[in-house]
Protein backbone atom coordinates (compact mmCIF):
# COMPACT_ATOMS: atom_id res chain seq x y z
CA UNK A 1 0.00 0.00 0.00
CA UNK A 2 1.31 3.51 -0.57
CA UNK A 3 1.93 6.33 1.86
CA UNK A 4 -1.26 8.19 -0.12
CA UNK A 5 -2.93 5.10 0.26
CA UNK A 6 -2.50 5.13 4.02
CA UNK A 7 -3.24 8.45 4.40
CA UNK A 8 -6.21 8.53 3.12
CA UNK A 9 -7.27 4.85 4.91
CA UNK A 10 -6.21 7.05 7.87
CA UNK A 11 -8.13 10.39 7.31
CA UNK A 12 -11.16 7.85 6.79
CA UNK A 13 -10.67 6.14 10.08
CA UNK A 14 -9.88 9.63 11.90
CA UNK A 15 -13.65 10.68 10.52
CA UNK A 16 -15.31 7.60 11.03
CA UNK A 17 -14.21 7.52 14.66
CA UNK A 18 -15.21 10.84 15.13
CA UNK A 19 -18.73 9.99 13.79
CA UNK A 20 -19.24 7.02 15.76
CA UNK A 21 -18.41 8.44 19.01
CA UNK A 22 -20.89 11.39 18.04
CA UNK A 23 -24.06 9.70 16.91
CA UNK A 24 -23.28 6.06 17.58
CA UNK A 25 -23.25 2.73 14.87
CA UNK A 26 -26.78 3.28 13.93
CA UNK A 27 -27.16 6.79 13.60
CA UNK A 28 -23.69 7.35 11.81
CA UNK A 29 -23.61 7.98 8.21
CA UNK A 30 -20.51 6.75 5.25
CA UNK A 31 -21.54 9.94 3.37
CA UNK A 32 -20.98 12.26 6.29
CA UNK A 33 -17.82 10.07 7.52
CA UNK A 34 -16.78 10.62 3.71
CA UNK A 35 -17.37 14.08 3.80
CA UNK A 36 -15.46 14.87 7.02
CA UNK A 37 -12.74 12.65 5.76
CA UNK A 38 -12.65 15.12 2.77
CA UNK A 39 -13.36 12.35 0.02
CA UNK A 40 -16.56 11.48 -2.34
CA UNK A 41 -18.42 8.38 -0.91
CA UNK A 42 -17.29 5.88 -3.79
CA UNK A 43 -13.98 6.88 -2.56
CA UNK A 44 -15.00 5.46 1.06
CA UNK A 45 -16.46 2.33 -0.54
CA UNK A 46 -13.36 1.49 -2.37
CA UNK A 47 -11.25 1.35 1.02
CA UNK A 48 -13.84 -0.10 3.18
CA UNK A 49 -17.16 -1.48 1.52
CA UNK A 50 -19.50 -1.26 4.14
CA UNK A 51 -19.90 0.92 7.18
CA UNK A 52 -20.06 -2.49 9.37
CA UNK A 53 -16.77 -3.26 7.80
CA UNK A 54 -15.39 0.25 8.68
CA UNK A 55 -16.74 0.37 12.25
CA UNK A 56 -15.05 -3.42 12.93
CA UNK A 57 -11.88 -1.69 12.00
CA UNK A 58 -12.36 1.24 14.04
CA UNK A 59 -13.11 -0.86 16.78
CA UNK A 60 -10.40 -3.42 16.44
CA UNK A 61 -7.65 -1.15 16.51
CA UNK A 62 -9.50 0.93 19.51
CA UNK A 63 -9.56 -2.33 21.19
CA UNK A 64 -6.13 -3.14 20.02
CA UNK A 65 -4.54 -0.07 21.69
CA UNK A 66 -6.28 -0.33 24.95
CA UNK A 67 -5.17 -4.56 25.37
CA UNK A 68 -1.76 -3.12 24.62
CA UNK A 69 -1.56 -0.04 27.18
CA UNK A 70 -3.43 -2.43 29.57
CA UNK A 71 -0.17 -5.04 28.97
CA UNK A 72 2.25 -2.56 29.52
CA UNK A 73 0.63 -1.12 32.84
CA UNK A 74 0.13 -4.43 34.16
CA UNK A 75 4.05 -6.05 33.26
CA UNK A 76 5.47 -2.99 35.37
CA UNK A 77 6.72 -3.97 38.79
CA UNK A 78 4.90 -2.18 40.88
CA UNK A 79 2.42 -2.32 43.29
CA UNK A 80 -1.79 -2.61 42.29
CA UNK A 81 -2.74 0.40 42.90
CA UNK A 82 0.68 1.88 41.51
CA UNK A 83 -0.16 0.58 37.90
CA UNK A 84 -3.17 1.84 38.62
CA UNK A 85 -2.60 5.14 38.72
CA UNK A 86 -0.16 5.07 36.18
CA UNK A 87 -3.03 3.03 33.62
CA UNK A 88 -4.38 6.82 33.43
CA UNK A 89 -1.19 8.09 31.63
CA UNK A 90 -0.58 7.08 28.20
CA UNK A 91 2.19 4.89 28.13
CA UNK A 92 3.00 4.98 23.94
Amino acid sequence: MSAKETNTENLILEAAEAEFMEKGYGKARTTEIARRAGLNHAMLHYYFRTKEHLFEVVFERKAKLMSEIMLFTFQQDLPFLERIKKRGRRPF
